[in-house]
């Protein structure tokens, strides 16, 4: 099974999108993966206006693969938290990345015109937290452009940074040892 998405105008839309090549519809900002295909959730929350956080934890019972198209000038910006216990592939370009809680390359920041895609072993489980920005938001900081990431947004270059978790582990957490995420 291949889920293809991109960066879009707004994150609701991204959600439909990936709800829909499941086979399934958004409730409640969420949707549950469909029991012929896997288990698990995908729920999106909206704090602020400027500021999505979308919680992803899914088994496939077939390989998977997701696949992040670019586009040009998408105003959200998403960084990516790979908390699952287990490592799993990344491509960008030419690159291949193994990402996960304990590698060091646990988070991923991309530019909206970075494509990258990652693939998914059958029966495991797999937990991310992604904080999705708004651009504009960031870029009206005092501060943003006497920070690397804000001179990055404001240069409008192709970029994708890796960092590694290091200063909190996802079990000390309570919310992420709950797998049941109220709809």
């Amino acid at each position: 099974m291949t889920i293809e998405f991109c960066a879009i105008n707004k994150p609701e839309d991204w959600m439909e999108m990936v709800a829909e090549q499941f086979g399934t519809s958004v409730t409640n900002d969420g949707f549950t993966v469909p029991p012929s295909v896997g288990s698990g959730f995908f729920k999106q929350y909206y704090p602020l206006p400027w500021l999505t956080l979308t919680y992803i934890s899914f088994m496939s019972y077939e390989p998977m693969t997701m696949v992040r198209r670019s586009v040009e000038n998408s105003k959200w910006i998403p960084v990516m938290f790979y908390i699952n216990e287990h490592k799993h592939e990344q491509i960008i370009g030419t690159s291949t990345k193994t990402v996960g809680v304990d590698t060091l390359d646990g988070i991923f920041m991309p530019s909206s015109n970075i494509p990258t895609e990652w693939t998914f072993t059958p029966k495991r489980q797999y937990e991310n937290i992604t904080l999705t920005f708004n651009k504009d938001w960031i870029e009206q900081m005092d501060t943003a452009c006497e920070t690397y990431i804000g001179r990055l947004l404001h240069s409008d270059k192709s970029f994708y940074l890796f960092e590694t978790i290091c200063l909190f582990h996802p079990k000390s957490i309570p919310v992420f040892q709950s797998k049941s995420i109220p709809f």
